[in-house]
């Protein structure tokens, strides 16, 4: 869907103002636009600013319902939801699981990379690993 996005720019408009008089979820648009700029950016205000007062089971809770199917399509989007729920207890393995996930698609991302290995610092069991990953990307 991105590539008829990059292509036919014209069409996803049609398309997308269709899937939005329809009343399709925004994450779902979001998907064929390849795009943030779909998402309810209130929503997204609310959910910063929850995380940015240490709130982040409230944060994260708002994710899941911006995103109730899972991590969205969205690479950026995606990188923001796993920062999001991966600082609650009940959302830390799924960010792991879910930023390993991503990098195993693209191994070559250094912002995958980066992303795992600041996840990984933050956990007292994984920590020297996630240094070990973030002291690699500095050198490479």
């Amino acid at each position: 869907m991105v590539e008829i996005n990059r292509q036919h720019p014209a069409l996803t408009a049609v398309f997308l103002a269709m899937l939005l008089t329809l009343s399709v979820h925004p994450a779902a648009a979001a998907e064929v636009t390849g795009s943030k700029s779909v998402v309810d950016p209130k929503k997204m205000a609310l959910i910063h600013l929850l995380e940015r007062a240490g709130k982040y089971d409230e944060a994260a809770s708002e994710m899941h319902s911006l995103f109730p199917s899972g991590p969205p399509a969205d690479s950026d989007l995606a990188l923001e939801y796993y920062g999001v729920v991966g600082k609650t207890a009940k959302g830390w393995n799924e960010a792991k699981a879910g930023l390993e996930k991503m990098i195993k698609g693209s191994p070559d991302n250094v912002r995958y990379q980066l992303a795992l290995g600041q996840h990984l610092a933050t956990r007292p069991a994984t920590r020297q690993s996630g240094i070990r990953m973030l002291a690699s990307l500095v050198r490479s």
